[in-house]
């Protein structure tokens, strides 16, 4: 399957630029996680391994929330796909999580449980100096375990679920991301319309708006498309199109969805785009 496409357009609810809040929060998570990682060089010089390990694993956990601020803004203005990833499988399409974002979250939960266990035994043993008042270490000796516990059954789940985190199309309905497919499944027949939400820096949004029976309102499920291996852009555009061609699904059901993603087919049915309008980021 062929097209004369080489992007996925850009849609204008993402083409919002950094605000100033934005670029404060980032400034200080870079800042601190510089910072950290300094300390534990310099803790390391010094033969400190306990301080060294702490301050390693911490600054790691601020590196990672900075991954994953990047692998969002990566997805909310990704226009290409080449070296992305799709599932076909028997009888549907798997959308994954893009592995930059996953290992993103890998990062920052994982350097969490080392940082919170020495930051709890460190305190309780007297052993970790670190510039806090009394109140302040006896808060943090206390969250410092449940934090790392929290962090170790947060990597577990995803790792265990990545199913779930993907978004899935087969001829007959969708399954979006969620914990428990009953509530995550939506038939194609009630699928009233696909729009682009009013997203943030750190999120892309699409709303399915479904219908409801007997009468009541229509809901809108949300999907943060920015996630995805294939990022917004094109997530949009494989939901709308096989939304509006219900004769087509049947290629969800085989490799040809595939295709028709990869080589920017998705795009054939609607009017034709000029390459000169992409966006280069």
């Amino acid at each position: 399957m062929s097209s004369r496409h080489s992007f996925y357009p850009l849609p204008r609810e993402l083409h919002a630029e950094m605000g100033f809040r934005e670029c404060l929060g980032f400034a200080m998570t870079l800042g601190l996680g510089a910072f950290l990682l300094f300390q534990a060089v310099t803790a390391a010089a010094a033969h400190d391994w306990l301080h060294a390990a702490f301050y390693l694993s911490s600054g790691l956990c601020f590196s990672g929330f900075l991954l994953l601020i990047r692998a969002s803004l990566v997805g909310r203005r990704r226009i290409t796909i080449e070296g992305t990833t799709l599932l076909p499988a028997e009888g549907h399409l798997i959308v994954p999580w893009s592995r930059k974002y996953f290992c993103a979250i890998a990062l920052a939960m994982g350097s969490l449980i080392p940082a919170g266990s020495i930051m709890s035994i460190g305190i309780w043993s007297d052993r970790l100096n670190i510039p806090l008042t009394p109140g302040q270490a006896g808060v943090f000796s206390i969250l410092g375990l449940p934090l790392s516990l929290f962090a170790a059954a947060f990597i577990a789940t995803h790792i265990s679920m990545q199913r779930t985190r993907s978004l899935t199309l087969s001829p007959k309905d969708l399954i979006l991301p969620g914990m428990i497919k009953f509530h995550r499944t939506i038939r194609w027949a009630d699928v009233k319309g696909i729009e682009m939400g009013s997203s943030t820096l750190g999120s892309a949004e699409i709303h399915v708006q479904v219908r409801r029976s007997g009468g009541q309102n229509d809901v809108k499920r949300r999907i943060y498309a920015e996630r995805f291996s294939i990022g917004a852009a094109a997530t949009l555009q494989l939901l709308r199109f096989y939304h509006a061609n219900p004769q087509l699904r049947g290629e969800l059901a085989d490799h040809r969805a595939v295709e028709r993603v990869l080589s920017y087919g998705l795009l054939d049915q609607g009017p034709s785009i000029d390459d000169s309008e992409a966006i280069s980021w």
